[in-house]
């Protein structure tokens, strides 16, 4: 029998029931949840950039609860995010201080 002919085995891998994917991590989704943070202030004046963080961040937290892929590597972005934290942090510290 040729090779090229023999029947494929398929890999049958089981259906498994689970939330459909979040959907994907944009600017625009991250400018509407940073807005949304902002009206919940009541529309104060604030920190723009901590707003976009924090949307940021709790868009990604969503996004890593509901792709198990990337349960492995939450760890490490966790401590990404925070090492941007605290970059951004100290960026805003030396604006203020130039000022």
């Amino acid at each position: 029998m040729d090779p090229s002919n023999a029947p494929r085995e398929r890999s049958m891998k089981p259906q498994q029931e689970s939330e459909p994917p979040a959907p994907e991590i944009t600017p625009e989704r991250i400018r509407a949840r940073a807005y949304e943070i902002y009206e919940a202030r009541g529309g104060a004046a604030g920190d723009a950039i901590s707003d976009w963080l924090q949307a940021e961040r709790e868009l990604r937290l969503t996004v890593e609860r509901r792709s198990p892929e990337i349960e492995d590597r939450a760890g490490t972005r966790r401590a990404d995010a925070g090492r941007r934290d605290r970059l951004m942090a100290a960026a805003r510290l030396r604006l203020a201080a130039s000022n």
